[in-house]
């Protein structure tokens, strides 16, 4: 987890100083605000059967396709690790209240068996992995 938040907080603070140099110079760079969520396993998760957790993943997956389709979820996935940090996702959206209502629709969330922490995150419009 300590890898994680590592890998966070470099994203965070080396667009915060791209942010920074871009106003020395025009660059022609738009930077926007998007919206990282953390997925965090609960340690009040209700226990549940195979079928009901079966159920409860099927939603969830269904839920982040919808946002994705709605343009509204621009990247997602899960972590690998087996720790209590469970996925994450990068919103572009107008508000952290937008976030918040997306992810309190979320199956797993609604169920207990995750939670969320969500930050504002600065970068540059239209970023996007190789």
């Amino acid at each position: 987890m300590k890898k994680i938040l590592l890998f966070v907080s470099i994203l965070i603070f080396g667009s915060q100083l791209f942010a920074q140099n871009a106003g020395d110079k025009p660059s022609g760079h738009v930077m926007k605000n998007y919206y990282m969520v953390l997925l965090i396993r609960s340690a009040q998760a209700p226990k549940m059967d195979s079928i009901q957790l079966e159920k409860i993943q099927e939603g969830h997956m269904a839920h982040i396709n919808e946002m994705a389709a709605n343009k509204k979820l621009v990247m997602a996935g899960p972590f690998l690790d087996n720790d209590s940090l469970r996925g994450i996702f990068i919103f572009d959206v107008v508000s952290k209240e937008e976030v918040v209502k997306l992810c309190q629709e979320d199956p797993a969330v609604k169920s207990g068996r995750l939670k969320f922490t969500v930050r504002t995150w600065f970068a540059q419009q239209g970023s996007c992995l190789p």
